[in-house]
């Protein structure tokens, strides 16, 4: 219910053209600058808004986080029935045989059908037990990602494959070291100069030395001796 915007410019127009076009102009500049106003109130808006969902998104998964975390410690202890900070694969595989461990599993994901490849999986470091930090980070690491079990298994086992390699490349690189060491100085050694031999001397009638092979005989030669 306000006046008419031809009310208002057209005794602008009738005194000159221009004033009527600076007016249309104005007009569209301010109805521009309340637009952007209006929009800039609802985008600050909805961008507190997802903020906040975002932190409420991010409190959510640390409190599911924490949670999980806390009856992930509460199935270990249970499973280590003897509180030794540790169990085996026999003991995962009596507990397996629980329906209630069975279904917290399920719950979290994790597929166990395979006791044996799934406690290889947990059991990190191979010393034939899972500590309670193997387990947690295990069961963490595997959760929601059913039907991978077999390419986990894979991906440990040619980690492992790798690591043997590097120690056996590495023994092979020291004793060639070693060979090559040995053969420098066996090289060596038989390509050395001799030492110069001394001939060997004798002594003759007078005490004089003679030549070893040399006749210590005087006189003249009978008959019969040998030259």
């Amino acid at each position: 219910g306000g006046i008419d915007w031809w009310d208002v410019a057209h005794p602008l127009l009738i005194i000159h053209p221009v004033y009527a076009l600076l007016f249309s102009l104005f007009v569209l500049l301010m109805v521009v600058v309340v637009l952007n106003i209006i929009t800039g109130a609802f985008v600050n808006d909805a961008v507190a808004l997802a903020r906040k969902d975002e932190d409420l998104r991010v409190q959510q998964e640390m409190s599911d986080s924490r949670h999980l975390t806390d009856r992930l410690n509460a199935l270990f202890h249970e499973i280590d029935a003897e509180h030794t900070g540790m169990f085996t694969l026999r003991d995962l595989q009596c507990h397996l045989q629980r329906e209630e461990v069975c279904m917290l599993f399920a719950l979290l994901e994790i597929e166990v059908s395979d006791a044996v490849s799934f406690f290889n999986l947990l059991d990190v470091d191979r010393r034939g037990s899972v500590e309670i930090e193997e387990f947690v980070m295990g069961c963490l690491r595997l959760q929601g990602r059913s039907g991978t079990m077999h390419m986990e298994i894979n991906i440990q086992e040619t980690g492992r494959m790798v690591k043997k390699s590097n120690l056996t490349l590495k023994a092979v690189t020291a004793k060639l070291s070693h060979l090559e060491q040995s053969v420098d100085c066996l090289v060596n050694t038989m390509c050395s100069p001799k030492r110069a031999t001394v001939p060997r001397t004798s002594i003759d009638p007078h005490g004089k030395l003679a030549p070893e092979g040399a006749s210590t005989h005087e006189g003249p030669l009978e008959s019969g001796d040998p030259l």
